[in-house]
């Protein structure tokens, strides 16, 4: 008794201190349309190139994912364009597990990105897409031999995980009759470690590179690293290069290896989606104080990105009189996030009582958009908007309370029927999507005027296809 007598009062409380904390707190200001080539037309549909959102989900349902073809190619220049005559470029490799959709895909590699996978369907994949072995790069903690052994016959480059993997490696190796190319993943000091990479550290790293030096069976191509978590500023970028470049002094002056390739793998920022953190998440669930997207100019963009890791390693080569080594890198997030959208559809509205919350029900929830739970993604309603505005709380259609994608979101006022767009879609919402009770949406890409369906939506006989006997 005295437990539920806390707990109302708790609830009540919240109730009473939402909408004043609401006036006196800063507002969101949502980050322009225009950011996702976006437009309102004179009837106040959002379209893109022409196309309008609201009409997508009427001719290929809801919810229903969107790739934007022209922003795919823009994103894909800015990271293969030299940046000078002088310095050269990079060598780009795409993340395959950030959004494995082969359209996608496709049209990354049309434009000259390479294929950077963790698996053997991710293998299968690219040599399905016509990527030679020489374009390919296998990281990964948890190849299997015959993954390992597609890429030694192919002639991919892998990134030695461990140095427990360096017997198994030679093994396949002496079967293909061929040497495998081979880099060795290396942990900074502010890298992820764990069950990733040999650490720089108390010499781990050395020691497997002078295994790999001494045995026959490797072409030692690469030194790589991955940052994990998020690169936002040059500061990062220019600590990263000093750290690899000074390991890759010590490979030169203990083992004499010049190294061809320095492979400084991925975890670029998307300026336009970042991690909410853990007090901003709990104060929007309480006291429904807004979310709101970090400056634009706080994040690089891909260009300087690509120019301060071109300058840093220029530079340094130039200062110790060393061949300039190739440069890779591994983007995800940074290439696909802001190319893709997320549109559903709100089934109903629901008035909670107690808290005065009204919930807007989707068609999608973390079936399909798990990554918004924990991040800022820009939400607009994609049909004509109503003057007045209201906080929501948009939740999926999973019977579960987990199925919450935003405790309080402000938005024109909705009906049953609106459209919402989810922006920066294009990383981990394909590969995190699951067919929990409902079957997963179909896909479209938009180049130019044209719209093409790319991945039919999954009915139902596809959800039961693999089964032994259904009916």
């Amino acid at each position: 008794m005295a437990l539920r007598l806390r707990a109302g009062l708790r609830a009540g409380l919240k109730a009473s201190l939402r909408p004043a904390l609401a006036r006196v707190a800063q507002r969101r200001v949502d980050l322009p349309p225009s950011l996702w080539r976006l437009a309102r037309d004179a009837q106040g549909q959002l379209h893109l190139d022409g196309a309008r959102l609201t009409e997508l989900t009427q001719h290929y349902g809801s919810p229903l994912f969107v790739v934007d073809a022209t922003r795919l190619r823009a994103n894909a220049a800015e990271f293969t364009r030299f940046v000078t005559a002088a310095y050269g470029g990079v060598e780009c490799y795409y993340s395959y597990k950030t959004n494995p959709v082969p359209a996608v895909l496709q049209q990354l590699h049309a434009a000259g990105i390479g294929a950077e996978v963790i698996s053997e369907y991710e293998l299968w994949l690219a040599r399905r897409l016509g990527v030679s072995g020489e374009r390919i790069v296998l990281n990964g903690p948890g190849r299997s031999p015959r993954a390992l052994r597609t890429a030694i016959e192919l002639g991919a480059l892998i990134q030695l995980n461990q140095r427990e993997e360096i017997p198994l490696l030679a093994e396949l190796a002496r079967g293909a009759g061929k040497r495998c190319r081979v880099g060795v993943r290396v942990v900074t000091g502010h890298g992820w470690a764990g069950q990733f990479g040999e650490p720089i550290a108390g010499g781990s790293a050395l020691a497997c590179y002078r295994e790999l030096a001494a045995r026959p069976e490797f072409e030692l191509c690469a030194l790589h690293t991955h940052l994990g978590g998020e690169i936002a500023d040059a500061a990062q970028v220019r600590e990263l290069v000093r750290e690899l470049l000074d390991f890759y002094g010590v490979l030169r002056g203990q083992l004499g290896l010049s190294l061809p390739i320095v492979d400084f793998g991925g975890s670029l920022a998307c300026a336009t989606t970042t991690h909410h953190s853990t007090r901003a998440l709990r104060l929007n669930r309480s006291l429904g104080i807004e979310l709101r997207p970090r400056p634009l100019e706080r994040v690089l963009s891909i260009a300087d990105y690509v120019r301060e890791l071109v300058q840093g390693v220029a530079e340094r080569c130039q200062r110790e009189g060393w061949a300039r080594p190739r440069i890779f890198v591994e983007p995800g997030r940074a290439l696909t996030s802001n190319t893709q959208l997320l549109l559903c559809t709100v089934t109903s509205l629901k008035q909670s009582g107690a808290a005065g919350v009204v919930h807007a029900i989707l068609d999608a929830g973390v079936n399909i958009a798990e990554p918004v739970r924990g991040e800022y993604h820009q939400i607009f309603v994609a049909g004509r908007q109503a003057a007045d505005e209201r906080s929501y709380r948009l939740v999926g259609p999973i019977c579960t309370p987990m199925d919450t994608l935003a405790w309080s979101w402000r938005l024109p006022e909705l009906q049953p029927g609106s459209v919402l767009g989810i922006m920066d879609a294009g990383a981990y919402f394909v590969p995190f999507a699951t067919s929990f009770s409902f079957p997963q949406p179909a896909i479209v890409l938009v180049d130019g005027g044209e719209v093409r369906l790319v991945r039919r939506a999954e009915g139902f006989e596809d959800l039961v296809r693999r089964d032994d006997e259904v009916g």
